[in-house]
């Protein structure tokens, strides 16, 4: 997901919810969720998903 757009979801989804409930997310949110994306190797996931998806499809046309 484009940086972008998902920081505009999610403050359009923090302006829609109500204030205590968005402080009680952030309060006991660890810190090592609150930074997820900046660990994902999204590329990496995209080639072993795209390696995958062309060995299954290789399979399935071989039978």
């Amino acid at each position: 997901m484009d940086c972008q757009l998902e920081a505009s979801l999610f403050s359009r989804l923090q302006s829609a919810l109500p204030p205590n409930i968005v402080a009680t997310v952030n309060n006991t949110t660890p810190e090592s969720l609150k930074h997820v994306t900046d660990n994902v190797d999204f590329a990496g996931i995209h080639s072993n998903l795209l390696t995958e998806f062309q060995h299954v499809q290789g399979v399935t046309c071989a039978q």
